[in-house]
C-alpha cells in the first residue's frame, strides 16, 4: 500500500462519515461492522437482518449499503438492488478498490486504518 493509495482511501472514508452525518443510512451486514465504523467514527448504522426487515424499515430513506467484498457480501447485494432502488452501492466499489488484496471485510477496516496511518507516521518521521 502506498501512501497515495492510503489517501484515496480515506477521502472515501470520509465521503462515508459525511453522507452518514446528512442523513444517509450505513447498511451492514454485522454487529462487528458496524462497530467498525464506529471506531473510525462513522454512525448512522443499520445492520442487514433479512431483506423484509430492510424493505420495510428502509425503502424510503436515503441508504448506502456497505456490505463486504466477498461472496456473501455479493449475494446480499445482488438481492437488496431489487428492493433499494436508489441505494448507493458505488461507494463500497470506491472503498475497497484500493484494499482488496488486504481487506475484504467491513470489520477489518479499523485495524486496517490503524496498521498504515501508524506505519505511514512510523515513516514520515523517520525522513523528517
Amino acid at each position: 500500500m502506498n501512501l497515495e493509495d492510503f489517501c484515496d482511501f480515506l477521502k472515501t472514508l470520509e465521503e462515508l462519515k459525511y453522507k452518514s452525518e446528512n442523513g444517509w443510512l450505513i447498511l451492514v451486514e454485522g454487529k462487528k461492522d458496524a462497530e467498525s465504523l464506529k471506531l473510525l467514527g462513522i454512525g448512522n448504522v443499520f445492520v442487514f437482518s433479512g431483506l423484509r426487515d430492510v424493505a420495510e424499515k428502509l425503502e424510503d430513506k436515503k441508504v448506502i449499503v456497505l456490505t463486504d467484498d466477498d461472496y456473501k457480501g455479493f449475494i446480499i447485494e445482488c438481492r437488496l438492488r431489487e428492493i433499494l432502488y436508489d441505494a448507493d452501492f458505488d461507494i463500497k466499489k470506491k472503498l475497497f478498490s484500493r484494499i482488496r488484496k488486504e481487506v475484504t471485510k467491513v470489520e477489518e477496516l479499523y485495524k486496517f486504518v490503524q496498521k498504515y496511518t501508524e506505519e505511514f507516521e512510523r515513516k514520515e518521521f523517520i525522513f523528517e
